[in-house]
């Protein structure tokens, strides 16, 4: 009878143990990092028991592509309702980084909530492409007879929710976002303005969903103050009244994670006079409360980064602090708190860091524009929060941005950064196991400021946005597969081949970067049909192209010398 009672006693406290486990997620679809889902790809999570499928919904599911914005989509559960089974409503955006987040509001079938949330990212494919892509536009920013601007930063979200990537652009001086809506073929015309009434010197910005209506917000940190502007997105062609939160002085970086799994999308800051980070809580309505700060151990924090660093399935912040010349992992605890990791130094001050895995092995890295150093680092993660020696590329002319993307579709995120007084766009190519070639290099025309990588015309390929803060101008480059059988490293990164304006009707002005070699122009059309040929002497840097008697349409021209084409590029001729 006593060995009864004891057994009876032991099986109702195992029942009990089991019942109350905690909820885990086992595994995800797509994978973490990956760089290839597809652009409709089902979403899978599988858990370690049944849960409650009324305790999914659109908020505590939420999932976000960066420029194509919030997924609406239908939810089926199976496995006994151990495994959640996402079907969006449309197709995500072609090199887009995905955001999943799952609130601790989420339970299981006997009523226990998953302990943390849990949260991931993942990359969309892009098609075929190139590393040389062509100017296809240049577009003003600025009104008519307006003084300078400062463009600095644009944000390539959906923002009228058409299903093409549009434009924010963030502006220092005029304290305003300039939104330039697609026109559905990846060009650009008017704007319509957005005061930012709390700006100065707005710059650094990132889109969420923070009042979860369904439709893209936009943050943007004000560099010359202590002000977060927030413009929430009003459902139609543009933004609400800016609303500003206080977070600490100087805010260089913002990041966008759910701090404590409630359901919200909060804001990270980095305060380069503040010398610290600060995280600004949601209150659920899109609304935010009072700042806590944390410090991070480095000197004038001014970048940051969200992704999950040690796999926990919780998001962390990396940190780049611009005097002391490092990068900072904090990693979150899930319930608003941060704590420091790890610690690298980079050579030259870092200006803008990014992430993403970068040599295919799952684990998060991160790339840094190390201003004064005159180059490009890249760091790689080790998936328990730390990240490696710092490993250069020469990138010079004080560099201030830096940004990912699988630019010519072969399955690697390849780098660019973006040059501030060499006046250009270096473009690096990734052999596949994070290491980079000699860039390809675009031109700007004052200053190279930032450079944006995403689908602008919907052909599955990414392009090459750039901002040029001078001359307040964008720079529209644009990725044809038609070249993508071009060896990008059989050019040099001293040749450089352009024409403007491009496209063109009468004339057009064909620019040449060479080393004194002599040569020839052949223009040829899409068929091979030669068009031209033009003889190229050693010292002739501009080449004036009357088109005149050219019909509409595409045109490709390369530069040959001793046999060997150097540079190759697409023109566009309009009549």
């Amino acid at each position: 009878m006593k060995r009864f009672y004891i057994t009876f006693c032991l099986s109702i406290f195992i029942s009990v143990q089991i019942n109350a486990q905690t909820p885990e997620v086992l595994s995800v679809s797509p994978l973490p990092q990956v760089i290839n889902a597809a652009i409709s790809e089902d979403i899978f999570i599988h858990f370690s028991m049944a849960m409650n499928p009324s305790s999914v919904n659109d908020s505590t599911l939420r999932v976000f592509g960066r420029w194509s914005g919030p997924a609406s989509g239908s939810i089926l559960w199976e496995n006994g309702d151990s495994t959640l089974h996402f079907i969006q409503d449309s197709n995500f955006f072609n090199g887009e980084w995905i955001i999943i987040n799952l609130s601790k509001e989420i339970q299981s079938a006997n009523g226990i909530a998953i302990e943390n949330g849990f949260s991931w990212n993942y990359w969309i494919k892009t098609e075929a492409g190139t590393l040389n892509q062509t100017e296809f536009d240049i577009v003003e920013v600025r009104y008519p007879g307006e003084n300078q601007i400062t463009c600095y930063g644009a944000y390539a979200g959906d923002i009228n929710n058409d299903g093409y990537s549009d434009l924010s652009v963030v502006n220092e001086s005029s304290n305003d976002v300039r939104l330039f809506l697609n026109d559905g073929s990846g060009a650009y015309d008017e704007f319509t303005p957005f005061e930012l009434t709390s700006g100065n010197t707005p710059s650094p910005n990132e889109g969420a969903d923070f009042n979860n209506d369904g439709i893209i917000d936009l943050a943007i940190a004000n560099t010359q103050n202590n002000i977060v502007s927030v413009l929430l997105g009003d459902g139609m062609d543009g933004f609400l009244p800016e609303e500003g939160y206080l977070s600490d002085t100087n805010v260089r970086g913002i990041g966008i994670l759910d701090s404590d799994g409630d359901g919200d999308d909060d804001i990270v800051t980095a305060n380069r006079i503040g010398n610290n980070i600060s995280l600004l809580l949601n209150d659920g309505t899109g609304s935010f409360e009072d700042p806590i700060h944390f410090e991070t151990g480095g000197n004038t924090e001014s970048g940051i980064a969200i992704a999950d660093a040690n796999e926990d399935g919780i998001m962390d912040v990396f940190v780049n602090a611009f005097n002391s010349e490092e990068i900072i992992v904090m990693l979150g605890d899930g319930n608003n708190g941060f704590s420091f990791q790890n610690q690298s130094n980079v050579n030259g001050n870092p200006w803008m860091i990014t992430v993403g895995d970068i040599n295919g092995d799952g684990h998060v890295d991160l790339v840094s524009a190390n201003s004064n150093g005159n180059n490009v680092a890249a760091l790689l993660g080790d998936g328990e929060g730390n990240l490696g020696v710092a490993v250069e590329y020469e990138s010079p002319g004080f560099p201030l941005a830096i940004d990912l993307g699988d630019i010519d579709g072969d399955g690697d995120l390849d780098m660019v950064s973006s040059n501030y007084s060499s006046v250009h766009y270096y473009v690096y190519e990734n052999d596949g196991l994070g290491n980079f070639a000699d860039p390809i290099v675009y031109d700007a025309m004052s200053a190279a400021s930032c450079s944006i990588l995403h689908d602008r015309d919907n052909d599955g390929d990414l392009d090459i946005t750039g901002i040029d803060e001078i001359a307040d101008l964008i720079f529209l480059f644009e990725n044809d597969s038609t070249l993508s059988n071009i060896s990008e490293n059989e050019y040099s990164n001293t040749f450089i081949l352009s024409n403007f304006p491009n496209p063109c009707s009468n004339k057009t002005l064909i620019s040449l970067s060479k080393r004194n070699e002599e040569g020839e122009i052949k223009i040829y059309d899409l068929e091979g049909k030669n068009i031209q040929v033009i003889a190229v002497s050693q010292d002739e840097k501009t080449i004036l192209l009357n088109t005149e008697n050219y019909n509409s349409g595409i045109y490709l021209y390369e530069f040959i010398s001793s046999g060997k084409c150097l540079a190759k590029q697409k023109m566009i001729v309009i009549k």
